[in-house]
């Protein structure tokens, strides 16, 4: 008889906790690959992206 400090539900659950935290991981992976190869088309993302947000937050002003 084996002794189990956790349920099996808490197990499960800290098993699908831990593949999403590493597919998570990949992805950040992957994606700091594509900018590395892609610097360009990251940039002018990044600078459309503050962009909008700031004409968002010059309308929100303004309202």
């Amino acid at each position: 008889m084996s002794f189990r400090f956790y349920a099996n539900a808490i197990s499960q659950a800290s098993r699908t906790v831990a593949a999403g935290i590493f597919i998570v991981g990949l992805l950040l992976i992957g994606f700091g690959i594509i900018i590395i190869a892609l610097p360009e088309i990251f940039a002018f993302l990044a600078a459309a992206v503050f962009f909008i947000a700031g004409i968002g937050c010059g309308t929100t002003a303004i309202k």
